[in-house]
């Protein structure tokens, strides 16, 4: 293997390594689903008797003669038709109140880290310091190969 392709990957792997390390985690919000239950009552009322009037009134006046009908029609009964309608529907919420840590990192572990994090950055910059020709001319070769 040559020593340019071996530095290539090297630089590859590293770098994959760095953006590896700079990822973040975070909490995760965590839902807790209750149970609400809808309940829908739908009357209606419904006209089913049935009444029927029917009058026809005939009279006359000198040389006129009225008629007038009156017909009435009543369909008025009332019906309750009630209707339960029960929907149970868990909705997720999240729950707002006391975090409780359970592994609080000590004022140490944090120095730890943030001098790891600090020796790691520097390590990246020196090396790309040094080896900024051999980075260049891959990425040359890589965008020009395309």
């Amino acid at each position: 293997m040559k020593k340019a392709t071996r530095i290539q990957i090297i630089c590859i792997v590293v770098l994959l390594i760095v953006l590896w390390l700079f990822t973040s985690c975070k909490s995760k919000t965590v839902y807790v689903p209750i149970e609400s239950v809808k309940t829908e009552y739908r009357n209606k009322l419904v006209k089913d008797s049935v009444h029927i009037l029917d009058s026809v009134f005939l009279y006359s006046r000198n040389d006129t003669v009225f008629l007038n009908k009156y017909r009435f029609v009543y369909k008025d009964k009332l019906v309750k038709d009630t209707v339960n309608l029960k929907d149970t529907i868990h909705i997720p919420y999240p729950v707002k109140g006391d975090t409780i840590e359970v592994n609080k990192l000590k004022w140490y572990q944090e120095a730890c880290i943030w001098f790891t994090s600090l020796v790691l950055v520097a390590l990246a910059l020196y090396l790309g310091v040094k080896y900024r020709g051999v980075i260049f001319s891959f990425f040359r070769k890589l965008i020009f190969k395309i």
